[in-house]
Parts: structure tokens; sequence; C-alpha cells
């Protein structure tokens, strides 16, 4: 069975909201603030950097870096910058999300896009858990990572 990119990211983003959708009842706040963090994670080859900066209660700048650490010989750095559509209330727990924006790996210097989507779950007012997957669409190569991570909290 044959599967296109925006086959596999479809059916990633379907099951996301199909797995928490059910988890997403949350304690309302009387004024919500949109969710802004920075944190570390584990991606699927090695360490990750997350952050997130709201940019209204529905477009966020999602900043994220990753490195092969799991991998033999050189270890390279990938860095994504995407913007993405955040789902359901600035007051919810949990906030699915989906994006693109683009790209850089120092493996052979290349630039490129990314397309991402993923959720953000607010533990309580300090951290929130994050997990998210990345497609870095280069010249010479495709670039998969599947991030999960802890990050801190913070208002602008």
């Amino acid at each position: 069975m044959k599967f296109t990119i925006a086959s596999l990211i479809s059916i990633g983003f379907a099951c996301t909201v199909a797995i928490t959708a059910p988890m997403s009842a949350f304690a309302q706040e009387k004024n919500p603030q949109p969710l802004n963090y920075f944190g570390v994670g584990a991606s699927n080859r090695g360490a990750a950097i997350e952050s997130k900066l709201s940019i209204n209660n529905r477009f966020s700048v999602r900043p994220t870096a990753t490195t092969k650490l799991f991998e033999e010989g050189d270890r390279h750095a990938t860095i994504y910058v995407p913007v993405t559509y955040d789902f359901g209330q600035t007051s919810s727990g949990l906030r699915p999300f989906i994006g693109g924006g683009a790209g850089i790996t120092t493996e052979n210097r290349q630039f490129g896009g990314v397309l991402t989507t993923g959720a953000d779950y607010r533990i309580n007012k300090r951290l929130t858990a994050v997990g998210s997957v990345n497609l870095g669409l280069f010249e010479d190569n495709r670039d998969f990572s599947a991030v999960l991570g802890v990050a801190t909290n913070f208002n602008r």
C-alpha cells in the first residue's frame, strides 16, 4: 500500500484529534491568556527544544530544534519555525494544532519547508505537556521527527 505525504499527515492529524478530544475538559479561567512556553523533550532521534509564542488566541509560532543523538557519525541539528493554527478554546487544557513554515538542517546546510501537527496539554498554570510530529521537506531528503516534551509556561 502506497501513502503520500499529504495522506500520512492527514491520518496523523485525524488520529491526534480523535485520541485527544475526550480529554479536553479543563477548569475554565475567568480571563484566559494565550499559552506561551519554553521546554525540552525527546524526539525519535535524540533531544529536542520546543517553544510556543502565541500571536493571538488562534495562531502561534512554534520554534523547535532537534538533534540526532542516537545515530552514528556526525551530530546534526534541525530547526523548524512553523506558524500553527490552534484548535479549541484558550482556557481548554488540550489544544491540538496544525501548521507549516520554514526549516533548516545542518546536514548539508539545507533550507526547506516543514509541516507539523500535534497537541499541547496544560498540566497546570506552570507546566504544559507537548507532543508533535514534524515533516521537514528539504532538497535532498525528507526529515521526520516525533517529539514529546514538557515546557514551562510564561506570559508576555
